[in-house]
């Protein structure tokens, strides 16, 4: 079962339960402080891979005010880091490469009077910041929150940070780039079948899922931030291995790209032992989605995803009370506490108790075909009456003098011979004379 082995390996990332560290040192001369970010882990299995990359701070300005957004629960410097982030392409289009600089002098006099150092309130403000904007955008990658080399400017309140080129998987910015550009090829040219947004995130689940398969391999690193297959790259890119936070990223890439509302979802997996108890799994993700009547359902791709390649749709929207094929409920398997980074929490939509139901629409009925317009016998004008004139039609017709339709000629058709002739006129007349009638035919 995949969320035994998702159990194992995360167990055997081990277990990193260090407390946040910072080394910091400060220059008396100049009021700077800096301080590099060593770990972002606390009492869990590390998590610190928040990634960002330079996609266009379009996507962030003329996202639609109806999406749901991790950013609007966050403070507001971390806020303001978020957008940074989005403006300076987080480091990778700006000069130096890896290197970014952010004003929070409208924020020092929170960060003078605050009880907590100041290192500790510039940890926080980043961590929310990629924590949010990382899971709001994963396309946004590659720039992780563990490895900053971090400046602070406390008379100006210029923040700078520059990327630890030594914890990421990437031996300089030329790959970064590489992956990046290649990875949003791959959800350009994703195809998605489906009319309806069930039948579409269906399709994502189903193609995603039979593309990408669960990796045990963390390139011999326990380190989480340092490896590619937390990246949604690693589940669209050869060879395809990956983990839940590459599922669920890629998994939202593709529900963006379809315009349907999803977001990650950060906590805990619980699997249960042999005495039914359910214990912690470590570290997991997944997905909610929005359906059409406003509820959100969860997907979890990775546990749907089994070792021997096939899929099940054990938690494909499902709510916190559906139960699975082994009698556990969702709500008590998956934890969705946000805790992506130390002491940040972020905050999820409401998920629906019960599983999505889906109604295929009613079939559509085939376009109606030209109904054949009522005609009556003899009726050649098609004005309703019997009359000479319809009789002189028929002459006309026969002499090459009138071109008539084929309901015209069906009409004037009366001795149902197939063709005209001067009885068929002959017979019109005696209707009119009243010594004949026609059947109406249709």
């Amino acid at each position: 079962m995949k969320n035994i082995r998702v159990l194992s390996v995360l167990l055997s990332f081990i277990l990193v339960f260090s407390i946040f560290s910072i080394n910091a040192s400060a220059s008396e001369q100049n009021d700077v402080i800096s301080f590099k970010i060593d770990k972002v882990s606390k009492d869990m299995i590390s998590r610190s891979y928040a990634q960002i990359t330079h996609k266009a701070v379009e996507k962030f300005v003329s996202a639609s005010a109806t999406d749901y957004k991790l950013y609007d629960s966050i403070p507001l410097d971390a806020r303001t880091v978020y957008r940074q982030f989005i403006k300076d392409s987080a480091g990778l289009a700006s000069t130096p490469q890896g290197h970014m600089e952010i004003d929070l002098s409208n924020f020092l006099s929170q960060y003078n009077s605050a009880s907590l150092s100041i290192e500790s309130q510039l940890s926080y403000t980043i961590c929310y910041a990629c924590a949010a904007l990382s899971d709001d955008f994963p396309e946004f990658q590659w720039l992780l929150s563990a490895p900053f080399n971090i400046t602070f400017d406390k008379s100006s309140g210029l923040l700078k940070l520059d990327v630890d080129m030594l914890r990421i998987p990437y031996k300089n910015w030329s790959e970064i780039e590489r992956d990046y550009n290649n990875l949003l090829n791959a959800v350009d040219t994703f195809m998605i079948t489906g009319e309806t947004r069930y039948e579409k995130v269906k399709a994502i689940h189903d193609k995603l899922g039979n593309l990408a398969c669960y990796s045990d391999d963390l390139n011999n690193n326990t380190d989480a931030t340092n490896s590619k297959v937390f990246y949604p790259s690693s589940a669209l890119l050869y060879p395809n291995k990956t983990v839940c936070d590459g599922y669920s990223k890629a998994f939202k890439m593709l529900c963006d790209k379809n315009g349907i509302p999803c977001i990650v979802v950060a906590g805990y997996g619980y699997t249960p032992d042999l005495f039914g108890i359910f214990l912690l799994g470590g570290g997991h993700a997944w997905n909610y989605v929005q359906m059409e009547n406003g509820k959100w359902y969860a997907v979890d791709l990775t546990w749907d995803d089994r070792a021997d390649g096939s899929l099940i749709y054990d938690y494909f929207l499902v709510g916190s009370s559906t139960v699975d094929s082994q009698g556990n409920k969702f709500g008590t398997t998956h934890d969705p506490v946000g805790d992506r980074f130390y002491d940040v929490y972020l905050k999820y939509p409401n998920l629906s108790t019960t599983k999505y139901v889906y109604t295929p629409p009613a079939p559509q009925p085939e376009p109606d075909t030209p109904s054949v317009v009522p005609y009556s016998l003899g009726d050649v004008n098609g004005d309703g009456k019997i009359s000479v004139v319809d009789a002189k039609w028929v002459l006309q017709s026969i002499a090459s003098l009138k071109e008539l339709t084929n309901e015209q000629a069906v009409a004037a058709d009366t001795n149902g011979d197939s063709k005209l002739s001067v009885i068929d006129a002959k017979w019109i007349l005696q209707a009119v004379a009243g010594i004949r009638t026609f059947a109406v035919s249709k």
